[in-house]
């Protein structure tokens, strides 16, 4: 066994040596003293003197042999400490001096602290000990939030689903009619909103349909029965664009809609919830009945998606999923929905390959809003819209159009295109104009007087919001 002897002498009061205190101990006992004393499963407390040289180091083969330079100190890693280590980085924690330690890719801390009769005492943790709990911890946040995210896409998914799936049937329906089957039945639902709106509309406008046949049995006009038809989805398309303005405290708005035929694809509609105004202006492929009814869907999809707090994203996404899902005739819709905060004049909105819209400042000067590349509804199911944001100062006017402005050609086939409408902008802007009503009439003849009695070849749509 081996013993380390500590001794003392004893003089007396007249200065004579008359005994000596000795004290033996094992340094075995000091081994089990510092394994004791381990705070980690991998921990290495040792001690040393003055010169480096090993008192007691519990893994070594040679526990009380040699010095840190040339024997390894951190428990299964054979780093060696470099002569001059005292020149290292070292980091104060309290009385004692830390640094961090790589060696073959594996990390680990040591620190030293001096003991009162000049030795050191040093400790080495393996980094994987130190940081195990913050890692399970990480570990549990990782799968907390990914459980999480699962529960809100399937929560998300249902409600979405919930939504669309009445609009998603009179979407068939609207299909199978438009093919001519008028017999096909119309699901009837009880929500008290806009989808149920828009199934009366559509058992309207069957029931108009199933008459007209019968008339049509007892006729041979062929014209009578196109300007029929024609009626009925005009109806349908005039009862669902909105008339009537409402009366908004600090925000006014105004939009007209004139189609290229008796029945057109371009759509407009805006209702308020709380401060916010919803709007939402577009244009649907094609003209005729089939618009008229998508553009019915549209609309009805625009309310009920809007009234229950989705944002303009998640509203363009749900339309587009019904258009996708009941769309034999591959027709789609190009919009620009938002709403806008009256009282802060925040606009988050989503354009979908639509027209740019613009804005005109408190100074009169225009500009066009950037937008995210989204595409337009009815192309590829399930697509990613970004919605945009920023905010429109007090004085300013939006202006949202259709492309049957900017196409609008005169008799030598020029468009009036997006040059001479921000010269109208600059012309009749916010501070001429302050009229939303006055600033549609104002754009709709400068139109007007542009193709110089040329036949409209597009529906034209205008909206107008002003803060």
């Amino acid at each position: 066994m081996i013993m380390t002897t500590f001794s003392y002498p004893l003089i007396d009061t007249d200065g004579s040596l008359f005994a000596v205190l000795t004290l033996d101990m094992s340094l075995d006992w000091l081994q089990s003293v510092l394994e004791s004393k381990k705070t980690y499963p991998h921990s290495n407390l040792l001690i040393v003197d003055q010169d480096m040289n090993i008192v007691c180091n519990p893994i070594s083969e040679h526990p009380f042999e040699g010095t840190i330079f040339d024997q390894p100190i951190v428990k299964d890693m054979d780093f060696v400490f470099p002569p001059g280590f005292e020149g290292t980085v070292w980091y104060l924690v309290g009385p004692a001096c830390v640094t961090k330690i790589k060696y073959n890719g594996h990390y680990a801390y040591c620190g030293y602290r001096t003991m009162e009769n000049g030795w050191y005492i040093f400790v080495t943790n393996h980094y994987r000990d130190i940081f195990a709990s913050l890692e399970s911890l990480w570990h549990i946040l990782w799968a907390i939030t990914v459980v999480g995210l699962l529960i809100l896409f399937f929560v998300s998914r249902h409600i979405i689903y919930k939504i669309a799936r009445p609009i998603n049937a009179f979407a068939k329906a609207a299909s199978k009619i438009t093919d001519g089957r008028f017999d096909v039945p119309i699901p009837a639902v009880d929500t008290q909103d806009e989808i149920e709106d828009l199934g009366n509309a559509l058992r309207f406008m069957q029931k108009s349909v199933t008459e007209y046949i019968e008339k049509l049995e007892t006729t041979t006009a062929e014209k009578e029965r196109l300007e029929s038809e024609l009626d009925v989805a005009r109806k349908i398309q005039m009862q669902m664009l909105c008339k009537k303005f409402p009366s908004i405290p600090g925000c006014g708005i105004n939009a007209y809609s004139c189609p290229a035929r008796e029945v057109g694809g371009d759509l407009y509609d805006f209702f308020v919830n709380g401060n916010d105004l919803y709007f939402i202006v577009g244009d649907v492929s094609g003209k005729g009945v089939p618009a008229a009814l998508l553009m019915a869907i549209t609309i009805a999809a625009f309310r009920a998606a809007g009234k229950k707090g989705h944002s303009s994203s998640e509203i363009v996404a749900l339309i587009n999923n019904t258009f996708c899902k009941s769309n034999e005739d591959m027709m789609f819709v190009t919009l620009v929905t938002g709403k806008i905060n009256v009282k802060t004049g925040d606009i988050e909105f989503c354009n979908a390959g639509h027209n740019p819209m613009m804005l005109i400042k408190p100074n009169g000067n225009p500009e066009f809003v950037k937008a995210a590349n989204n595409l337009a509804c009815g192309v590829v199911p399930d697509f990613n819209y970004v919605s945009d944001s920023f905010i429109m100062q007090k004085g300013s006017r939006l202006v949202i159009y259709s492309d049957g402005i900017t196409e609008a050609e005169n008799a030598k086939q020029d468009q009036f295109g997006e040059v001479r409408l921000l010269e109208w902008a600059t012309k009749g802007g916010t501070s001429m104009i302050p009229s939303d009503h006055d600033a549609v009439s104002s754009l709709l003849q400068s139109v007007t007087r542009f193709t110089a009695g040329a036949e409209q070849n597009d529906d034209m749509t205008i909206m107008s919001i002003s803060l």
